[in-house]
């Protein structure tokens, strides 16, 4: 199913302006267009459902790192 970009910043939890940036960085790109040049969205893509696989995905590529530090008196 597709989404509008409001629909699509509103699950994203972002305005329909950031989602326009980020289309511009390449970090989110709309499914396809209206005849008229409205964006849409593909549902499963904006709910983690489906992954997107190939290196020229930017979410592809990204790292998670974790850290953690303890302070104490016995250190």
């Amino acid at each position: 199913m597709l989404v509008r970009i409001g629909k699509a910043a509103s699950i994203q939890g972002v305005s329909a302006s950031t989602m326009r940036r980020w289309e511009r960085e390449e970090k989110i790109l709309p499914y396809g267009r209206t005849r008229g040049g409205h964006r849409r969205y593909k549902l499963s893509q904006m709910l983690g459902e489906e992954e997107q696989e190939g290196e020229d995905n930017p979410q592809h590529n990204q790292m998670v790192l974790g850290y953690a530090r303890v302070s104490g008196a016995k250190q």
